[in-house]
């Protein structure tokens, strides 16, 4: 049986780094609307940005992705079932 309590914060932890890399991906949005309207440089730098500093949150997040799918596989499978007719 999973124990769904003993997940709680890991399913919390992924949430809360889901919302961390959205913020920064609006941000960098509004910063490119913003200061670097037809501006392909600027717009090439602030998406590169983006793309650097979420990389550690993205790699946390599948790293905490990992350790939920790790724990169901140690789970038991449940006995077969066999269907006589």
């Amino acid at each position: 049986m999973v124990d769904e309590e003993l997940l709680k914060p890991s399913r919390e932890h992924l949430a809360r780094l889901g919302a961390e890399i959205k913020r920064q991906e609006e941000l960098a949005a509004r910063d490119v609307e913003r200061y670097g309207y037809g501006d392909r440089e600027y717009d090439r730098q602030r998406w590169a940005e983006f793309y650097m500093s979420g990389e550690p949150l993205r790699r946390e997040q599948e790293g905490v992705a990992k350790v939920i799918a790790d724990y169901y596989g140690l789970q038991a499978a449940p006995p077969p079932m066999v269907v006589r007719s």
